[in-house]
């Protein structure tokens, strides 16, 4: 007994060892494939070299050339010693060289910084030929027109006045399909071509009954996880389980995963943030595929939902009490993000929506500000970036020169920086119209395989580009929450507004336009039934600018300025990149299981150039008066300039801010299956977890001091540009 125990401990080891073996394999090879973009190899175009060589070996040739170049050639006996009758190279490039030797030779020449491995070519099979006869099943006729095809090939071929047909293969075993109007279509299965010889077929195909039916074209979405797949998920989990499967997400008009989320029970957002049963976002951590999802926030510790594109997602799964294999660190609940998987499929999808929303200033102009040429894209081309040349610190950080009085805070600017910002808030600062006829959205997906021997390599690439503008119009108040009544009508009749000392009534105006750019491609390499390696990586990309303009209509204000009309502008970029390396292994009786992962994140957050401005109308336009009681009639006469009170810390207000996370992470999962037969569920699970995080974040805040006296106009927001311009005595001053 103690030997046949032994025995079985050591065919165990054996066994583990061999699938570690494999899985460090592959595992290097996939590395080799995504780090060979790091090893820099010589362009063989630009390296020449001169040299004759008559009745000499191919072991000559690649001796001259490496006596001439940095190149080294490794290859086997037989090559070296092939012989050449002559071969001249006059300032040749190597490139060149070895075409033709590759062409004259049938060699094969890989490159690898400066290594050229150089191998033979297998000899060509020679092809052979698929050739018959087709008759109709009854009469014994010939079938002229009949259209022949083979698996795995484009062209097919079509059968003459004698009902023959012949098609050229490479040696192999197909699949014919043969299809004729008005009869069945016939297949022949396991068809075997051997190399330089015919393979005849005889065929018969059988007349259709009945009369021509109708066609019908149905093409349908892929969906890669079904509502019955979810709930048996949910059922096995430990714990209880909210989800939310591509099945419904595809039937679904949701853009984002915040709006696919807000489908699962108990989750609530705010902003592309969720809040599980009632916890603040921080307490909810997120994963995609498996992976600790970084913080996109600067001021949170949240990942922003908006940030992932709903065609990207398979299902997502809420974990709303604790389980083994979940982090501690969480006290509303788990999300986990699962994005779509390669299948064994070709197929190309594509969809283009087209939204219009009434109130939304569709097919007409759209105000914004600092347009740039790149917004449609949502990337920024340098027009609300802070200037190039800035001083920065060994942190990024930007420096302008330190203020005596407070030289850990506020600094005084130079006047290299102050000609510099003036020239960008110049482009910034002043409003444009967009032409925006209506929202649109488009998604592409492509989904294929390949045979890699006994392996199957699948792939699935998917891509967005959305471009959303809208606009709403909305009344304010500020300081009027008093009423006349002080107790509530008995009878429901609205309360009568009591206006004291310190009110504003007013209404905003708020322009918006959101842009997102976002790719994902998964490989799946499916070395056999229990062995797996995926290879996923996901970009999104973006852009969000808003505009509000809110006019004062109304006030009573003793303290100082009503600030009639403010100007103000928020531009955001959020970007994700995440790049997972995974597998999962099986021992052949399923005892033993292995998941792996390697991650790399990157999260980044800009606000670039954000900027408040306050604008006073002409004193004809106002009733009453600024520091007291008033209101303001706007007529087509009325004009406006921008306020230039130095003292108030509201005007020429213009900040900058970038964020930046990067995480690393690798983990390790095993299970054991204690006894399969009896105890399904009775494991024993161990793992390891590995964290690298990196975050930091640089915010500038400006005013722009010692104002000139500014010109009224009708519209001065749209020129104000040009007036800062012109008002060369302006002096930003910083803090950081």
């Amino acid at each position: 007994m103690y030997n046949s125990t032994k025995l079985i401990v050591i065919k165990l080891l054996l066994t583990m060892t061999r699938f570690a073996f494999l899985v460090t394999v592959i595992t290097i090879a996939l590395s080799g494939v995504l780090l060979a973009a790091d090893v820099k190899s010589q362009d063989l175009r630009t390296i020449q070299v001169t040299f004759s060589a008559k009745n000499t070996t191919l072991e000559d040739v690649f001796n001259k050339i490496e006596q001439q170049t940095a190149l080294s050639f490794t290859f086997a006996k037989q090559i070296g010693d092939k012989q050449l009758t002559t071969y001249q190279a006059t300032n040749r490039s190597v490139d060149v060289i070895l075409k033709e030797l590759a062409k004259s030779w049938r060699l094969k020449f890989v490159q690898l910084g400066d290594i050229i491995a150089v191998s033979e070519l297998p000899p060509p099979a020679k092809p052979g030929r698929i050739t018959g006869k087709v008759t109709d099943a009854k009469t014994g006729e010939t079938l002229i027109g009949v259209t022949v095809r083979v698996s795995g090939r484009p062209n097919g071929a079509s059968t003459d006045v004698n009902g023959r047909f012949s098609l050229q293969v490479e040696p192999g075993t197909y699949n014919v399909a043969l299809s004729y109007v008005g009869y069945q279509t016939t297949a022949v299965n396991d068809v075997v071509v051997k190399e330089d010889q015919p393979t005849y077929l005889a065929i018969k195909m059988e007349p259709s009954q009945g009369d021509l039916a109708e066609v019908t074209v149905k093409a349908d979405r892929v969906i890669t996880s079904t509502n019955e797949k979810l709930v048996g998920q949910m059922k096995n989990a430990v714990g209880v389980v909210s989800g939310i499967s591509s099945e419904q997400i595809t039937i679904s008009v949701d853009r984002s995963a915040s709006e696919v989320v807000r489908r699962v029970a108990g989750i609530t957002l705010q902003d592309g943030f969720i809040s599980i049963r009632g916890m603040t976002p921080r307490y909810n951590p997120v994963f995609l595929n498996n992976v600790y999802m970084p913080s996109t926030d600067p001021n949170k510790r949240a990942f922003n939902f908006d940030l992932l594109p709903s065609n990207v997602i398979d299902r997502i799964l809420v974990y709303k009490t604790g389980a083994p294999e979940l982090p501690g660190d969480f006290a509303g609940g788990v999300v986990k993000v699962h994005t779509k998987k390669s299948v064994n499929i070709r197929r190309f999808e594509m969809t283009l929506n087209g939204q219009y929303r009434t109130g939304n200033k569709f097919f007409s102009n759209h105000v914004s500000a600092g347009n740039g040429k790149y917004d449609w894209l949502g990337f920024d081309d340098g027009t609300r970036g802070l200037p190039k040349g800035i001083p920065r610190n060994q942190y990024g950080v930007a420096l302008s020169q330190v203020s005596v009085s407070n030289p850990n805070g506020y600094s005084i600017a130079n006047e290299k920086l102050t000609d510099a910002l003036l020239q960008r808030s110049a482009k910034q600062w002043t409003l444009q119209n967009v032409y925006h006829p209506m929202d649109i959205q488009g998604d592409a997906t492509y989904y294929t395989y390949a045979n890699l021997g006994s392996m199957k390599l699948n792939s699935v690439s998917l891509a967005r580009y959305e471009l959303q503008r809208g606009y709403f119009r909305s009344n304010t108040a500020r300081g009027a929450n008093q009423f006349v009544e002080t107790d509530f009508p008995a009878n429901g009749a609205p309360l009568s507004p009591y206006y004291k000392d310190n009110y504003r009534l007013m209404y905003d105006s708020v322009y918006s336009e959101n842009v997102r750019l976002a790719a994902m491609q998964d490989l799946s390499l499916n070395i056999d039934k229990r062995n797996d390696i995926n290879l996923m990586v996901l970009f999104n990309h973006m852009a969000k600018d808003q505009l509000q303009i809110q006019t004062t209509t109304n006030w009573n204000n003793s303290a100082g300025n009503p600030f009639p009309r403010r100007v103000e502008s928020a531009y955001n970029q959020q970007q994700l990149l995440t790049t997972v390396l995974g597998g999962t292994h099986k021992t052949n009786n399923d005892r033993h299981s292995i998941e792996w992962n390697v991650n790399y994140s990157r999260a980044r957050s800009y606000d670039p150039g954000q900027f408040s401005n306050i604008y006073e109308p002409d004193l004809k336009s106002i009733n009453g008066i600024y520091n007291g009681e008033g209101s303001l009639n706007i007529t087509d006469a009325t004009t406006w300039r921008m306020y230039t009170f130095p003292q108030n810390t509201n005007v020429g207000n213009f900040s900058d801010g970038e964020g930046l996370e990067k995480r690393w992470q690798g983990n390790i999962d095993y299970v054991f299956q204690i006894a399969p037969k009896t105890w399904k569920d009775l494991q024993l699970k161990a793992g390891a977890y590995y964290e690298n995080r990196n975050k930091n974040y640089q915010f500038y805040a400006f005013r722009y001091g010692r104002y000139p006296a500014m010109p009224y106009s009708a519209d001065p927001w749209n020129t104000i540009g040009q007036t800062l311009l012109e008002a060369n005595a302006l002096r930003p001053q910083g803090q950081r």
